[in-house]
């Protein structure tokens, strides 16, 4: 990644697996961050911004939680937003009648860590979900967890169907309602000694900082509406951007494309096609993508015609600026096409699925 980005991951120890462990990669992230503590204020919630028509300035107010546990509000002027809180950040628990009567405990991947938790033995699980998260949570858990780990699931893995299919993990069908310690499964079936129920269900997108006041809010949590190219808020394009909403993007290459062009915007060094080329653009990709899937990158070929598109946008600033700085405007390597297809085989032997 080192080639089109600034941010470089290290690459895994020999010997030790073919990927990075969650801890590799957050304190990687942490050791970035740190290097600007002098521009990041820690402890800090936005908790709702306000516009001023006329100047088109933002105010700001904060919410700072203090070591003694008081919070100190606060409210700042700002010309500009950068909304960059991902695609990641606030799970998604499905509605389930009974729910809220469930006995034992509930979790989200967004807090799992490991498998080891289940360490005793003593505790059987349920995990609701296909995605890769599903997967790493039931095979990580499999040597700690009670036999059988349960797999709810609507539909199998679209590129690994057969991953549940090992000693260890049953698969069942989704859950129609939960009572007390029962969960009574869409085929008649009731579980009744699970301990722990793991949700590996996705996330939303919400802004409870962005009324409606300033925008539109978001479409069943699926999708950003008025995002043209996933980045610029066609609503507030002078003032307000979104990095990190295009999901199965390359992730750090791509936000960072994206805060690029957004300076360069907001700088004056490109322009972007009208308000209603944007919205155009919004709308066709809608007719053809589902809301569910309208900010995710699939498949592979569509990661290529995003980067290019976004290059595009770029190309005022590169045939006028005398001094470029292109580093983050390269165009996506042919060679990492090969490395993504030839990683699937290795994804396959990481998940012990043999063809």
């Amino acid at each position: 990644m080192s080639e089109v980005s600034s941010f470089d991951l290290p690459a895994p120890e020999e010997g030790k697996g073919l990927f990075l462990s969650g801890a590799q990669i957050s304190e990687s992230v942490g050791n970035t961050a740190h290097q600007y503590d002098d521009l990041i204020t820690y402890n800090t919630t936005l908790e709702n911004v306000e516009k001023d028509e006329d100047t088109g300035k933002l105010t700001l107010l904060f919410r700072q939680e203090n070591k003694d546990g008081t919070d100190t509000w606060y409210t700042e002027i700002f010309d500009h937003l950068v909304v960059a809180t991902g695609h990641n950040s606030v799970p998604r628990v499905p509605d389930i009648e009974g729910l809220k009567s469930w006995e034992g405990e509930l979790r989200h991947t967004a807090t799992w860590r490991s498998g080891e938790e289940f360490a005793n033995k003593q505790k059987r699980i349920l995990v609701v979900g296909t995605s890769e998260s599903a997967i790493d949570v039931s095979l990580q858990s499999l040597p700690y967890a009670k036999h059988p780990i349960y797999i709810s699931q609507r539909s199998p893995h679209p590129r690994y169907p057969t991953v549940f299919l090992r000693p260890g993990i049953k698969v069942v069908p989704t859950i129609s309602s939960i009572s007390g310690s029962s969960i009574y499964l869409s085929d008649g079936e009731v579980l009744t000694d699970i301990d722990t129920i793991v949700f590996a269900t996705g996330y939303f997108f919400t802004y409870p900082f962005l009324s409606e006041k300033i925008r539109p809010r978001t479409e069943n949590g699926y999708r950003v509406p008025g995002l043209y190219q996933h980045i610029f808020d066609t609503y507030n394009l002078q003032s307000i951007a979104f990095i990190g909403v295009a999901n199965a993007s390359l992730a750090w290459a791509t936000w960072e494309k994206s805060a690029f062009l957004v300076a360069l915007y907001w700088a004056g060094k490109i322009s972007l096609p009208s308000v209603e080329e944007q919205r155009g653009w919004e709308a066709k990709r809608l007719a053809v993508k589902d809301v569910r899937w309208f900010h995710i990158l699939h498949p592979h070929p569509e990661r290529v015609f995003y980067w290019i598109e976004l290059n595009t946008l770029a190309q005022e600033y590169l045939e006028n600026e005398e001094n470029v700085d292109d580093d983050l405007l390269r165009d996506y390597p042919y060679e990492w096409t090969v490395s993504l297809l030839a990683g699937g085989v290795d994804k396959k032997k990481y998940y012990g699925i043999v063809d």
